[in-house]
């Protein structure tokens, strides 16, 4: 046992002896810590950011040098920012104060509390650091881009305004300030694979960038300022860069006439424009439109349509709130080719099947997590108009400084999403809202527009004020089967209502496509092989005093297909030296000489398919035995409606003087399932009614389900001859004859356009359209003997250029003298159309 207590002895002193040489080692690396001799290592850090540069390449630049201390070194030091004198700033972001740390002992031990000074390392002060500075001089309407980073604020969404908003503020050299929005960027190459295929390769780690196109030459100074959600900011300090010449037009801005348009630059031209709305998918885009903007330069086109759509161009339908930055990029590539090749772009924000056939895709949709139980709360909620005023703001901030950028538009033809009529005062409150927030945001005030399939289906949002434009679709077969008259009467009704432009941004002789839902045959489109609908559409808007020529929808499948490039190319070389504004150009006061009184005929085409809402009470025409026609033929309806139907005020009412015997001829072609009965009044009685039972069971207005002519004959004299449905549904028709009711020499349209020493005129055969050379293989008669007066020019000597429509070239020319203000030009035979230039020699 003693033994045993030795040993136990031994072991504890040893431990005892070991514990003691610990304690002292330990004290000894305790006062080395305590009391060092150097200050700690501080580590600095140099980063290489790739800045984007022209063409897709990237140029690599060194990020300013930022001391940081050990404990974050990825953190940018603690900086106070420079605060700028001369534009405003934000209130400074307070300091947190030094920590204290209070330690209390249990309750059942005497309390001793012990307050602690801790030296801490101060957070990060918010910082914002350039990457990319303009240097150099810049030219007015030029491209301006500032890149930088910003640290020591809170968020998580860069594409979220209420998580981060972030502007660049610029004071102009003549005082003005103006706030550009700035948005989120990663920089990129474009990899080709192929033809007709690349892809978006990202380079370096995203930033902030803001682009700016100056509309003034001189200084500019600018500064940034960033707000997280909780408030806190960041301001830069100021910098400034010089603007020094003039690179191209301008931006596109609505004339002070309210009717055409005019660049910065104070020219104006008439713009020929197309839908090209979506490449075929993604991957192919870039090529696409740089393919199709070479073919329109060519041509002379100048105005495109192109939509963001969930099948190719999009930003957010993969994540609500949360942009793709590759699409971004592809679209960055597309305006600069519309840029190169002189192309102005109609943007669309949204196309309607978004709210519609697509909406089980839809992000907005809350299958999907978005904040939407149906597609017409989208109108109305504001969880979701806050989000897409977000898209609609990284839209602005990253394409607006284009001068190709020639409007916005809200979405593509609203009337067709699912339960809009039902919605449609949230819709007009909507179309309120998003409008005036553009304007608000654009620093450049850019053209707004909306769009509707049927221009009539909610005609309240044309008397919104930031609602610049008014945008017009019309398509056949049902209406529209004269397009030429039916385009002049659309423009002019809608501007002596609202004092706005208006485009015709889609049209075609039919609306349907090869495959169309339900509809097994061929599309008119199709046989319309020589252009002839597409020609009258383009003629005809123009000398309509529309901006933009009317839009042909069937871009690719009709104009690219049968070639038909040259109907754009022949008015671009009739309108080049014509600049509409600068020259004062407007309605001309021109008529035909009527010398030949021998009694003709006038045929009247159905120019308006399914009218969804009433906007008068009868379509009321007066037909002038010079041929000239009083009222809104734009509303003269392919359909008859019946009784069932709100829409049977609009059924039309003839008044016709016969010069002679005649008779009126009515085609009947198809009739709804409910049944229809036609009944025609004339001067307020019954003159003849059949009832036209559905025989074929369909509902298609276009069937040919009857085919038939309804005759009436009338002695010489004036008569109101009213034509209506009595039965429930409705009844389609194709034409009306008119017998007798005009003069040989009217058997022309005249369109016209003048100032005081010129004047250009467009002389069109009646008979001359698609539905009676594409359908009816019609041979057309020649008008012959046409004159036309023009009165209203200064006196003189004047030269006459006849152009050649389809090829754009002079055919003849001669000189006229103008007398007390009238010029009178003998136009000759007109078999279809033809063009006129008069000016003044000399």
């Amino acid at each position: 046992m003693k033994k045993v207590h030795i040993i136990a002895i031994v072991v504890i002193i040893a431990i005892a002896f070991a514990l003691i040489l610990a304690r002292y080692y330990t004290m000894q690396r305790g006062y080395e810590t305590v009391t060092p001799t150097t200050p700690p290592q501080q580590t600095t850090t140099t980063e290489t950011t790739p800045v984007p540069t022209e063409a897709g390449t990237t140029t690599p630049i060194t990020e300013a040098t930022v001391t940081q201390p050990p404990q974050t070194p990825t953190t940018p030091s603690p900086q106070t920012p420079t605060t700028p004198t001369a534009l405003p700033t934000p209130s400074p972001t307070p300091t947190a104060p030094s920590a204290t740390v209070t330690e209390t002992t249990s309750p059942q031990t005497p309390t001793t509390t012990i307050t602690t000074e801790t030296t801490t390392t101060p957070a990060p002060q918010p910082q914002v650091v350039f990457l990319k500075l303009p240097e150099g001089e810049e030219p007015k309407f030029g491209l301006v881009e500032i890149a930088f980073n910003i640290s020591g604020l809170s968020y998580s969404n860069p594409f979220d305004t209420s998580d981060i908003d972030v502007w660049v503020h610029i004071e102009t050299p003549s005082g003005s300030r103006v706030a550009v929005p700035a948005f989120y960027f990663q920089n990129y190459t474009v990899k080709r694979l192929g033809p007709g295929e690349e892809i978006i390769v990202r380079v370096g780690r995203p930033y902030w960038l803001a682009r700016f196109a100056p509309v003034e030459e001189g200084v500019h100074k600018f500064y940034v300022k960033a707000v997280d959600g909780r408030g806190s900011a960041v301001v830069s300090e100021i910098r400034e860069f010089m603007v020094k010449g003039v690179a191209g037009r301008g931006f596109v801005r609505v004339d002070s006439g309210k009717r055409l348009f005019v660049f910065d630059s104070g020219e104006s031209m008439f713009m020929l424009g197309i839908d090209v709305a979506w490449p075929p998918d993604r991957r192919s885009s870039i090529s696409f439109y740089e393919q199709w903007f070479d073919k329109l330069n060519k041509s002379g086109i100048k105005v495109v349509r192109i939509g963001l759509v969930p099948w190719a161009l999009t930003l957010e339908w993969s994540k609500l709130h949360y942009y793709s930055l590759d699409d971004a990029a592809r679209i960055d590539e597309i305006v600069k080719l519309a840029e190169k090749y002189d192309i102005y772009i109609v943007f669309v924000f949204m196309w309607h099947g978004e709210l519609a056939d697509n909406w089980g895709d839809n992000p907005y949709n809350a299958a999907r997590g978005g904040p939407l139980q149906s597609p017409e709360e989208f109108w109305s909620n504001a969880v979701a108009i806050s989000i897409f005023k977000d898209k609609v703001r990284y839209i602005i901030a990253r394409w607006g400084y284009s001068t190709h950028i020639l409007a916005w538009e809200l979405i593509n033809e609203a009337d067709l999403t699912t339960n809009f009529f039902s919605a449609r005062s949230a819709f007009v409150s909507w179309v309120k809202e998003i409008s005036s927030y553009i304007k608000s945001v654009d620093p450049y005030n850019r053209i707004v527009t909306v769009n509707l399939a049927d221009y009539n289906s909610e005609p309240r949002v044309w008397s919104v004020e930031s609602i610049d434009i008014i945008n017009v679709h019309r398509y056949g077969p049902e209406g529209f089967k004269d397009i030429a008259l039916a385009i002049p009467s659309i423009v002019e009704g809608l501007w002596n209502t609202y004092r706005k432009p208006i485009i015709i941004t889609e049209f075609g002789v039919d609306y349907r496509w090869i495959g169309y839902p339900g509809f097994k045959g061929t599309p008119y489109w199709a046989y319309d092989k020589s252009g002839v609908g597409l020609h009258e559409g383009l003629w005809s808007s123009i000398f309509s005093l529309s901006p933009v020529s009317a839009m042909s929808w069937w871009w690719d499948t009709q104009i690219d297909s049968y070639n038909l490039w040259y109907h754009y190319k022949a008015l671009y070389e009739f309108l080049k030296s014509v600049d509409p504004v600068r020259g004062g150009l407007g309605k001309a006061r021109a008529s035909l000489v009527i010398t030949d009184v021998t009694p003709s005929s006038i045929t009247l085409y159905p120019l308006a398919g399914w009218v969804w809402v009433s906007p008068v009470r009868e379509n009321r025409l007066v037909i002038r035995p010079d041929g000239a026609i009083e009222g809104r033929v734009d509303l003269l309806s392919g359909f008859i409606y019946g009784t069932c139907h709100s829409q049977r005020t609009l059924n039309p009412v003839f008044t016709v003087m016969f010069i002679d015997r005649g008779r009126v001829v009515l085609h009947i072609n198809s009739v709804g399932r409910g049944s229809a009965k036609l009944v025609i009044y004339v001067n307020g009685s019954l003159a003849t009614q059949l009832d036209l039972p559905d025989k074929d069971g369909k509902s298609d207005g276009s069937a040919n389900e009857y085919d038939m002519d309804v005759e009436l004959w009338f002695e010489p004299g004036t008569y109101e001859i009213k034509i209506d449905s009595e039965a429930c549904d409705w009844f389609t028709w194709d034409y009306i004859v008119f017998e007798n009711a005009v003069y040989r020499a009217a058997k022309v349209d005249l369109y016209a356009l003048a100032n005081s020493t010129f004047a250009m005129l467009w002389v069109r055969n009646k008979d001359y359209n698609w539905w009676n050379v594409v359908v009816l293989n019609k041979t057309l008669e020649p008008a012959e003997g046409v004159e036309v007066e023009i009165r209203g020019l200064q006196d003189g000597v004047y030269r006459v250029e006849f152009w050649d429509t389809c090829r754009g070239v002079v055919v003849k020319s001669m000189e006229v003298q103008v007398s007390n203000g009238v010029a009178r030009v003998p136009v000759g035979s007109v078999e279809k159309d033809i063009a006129m230039k008069i000016t003044r020699a000399g």
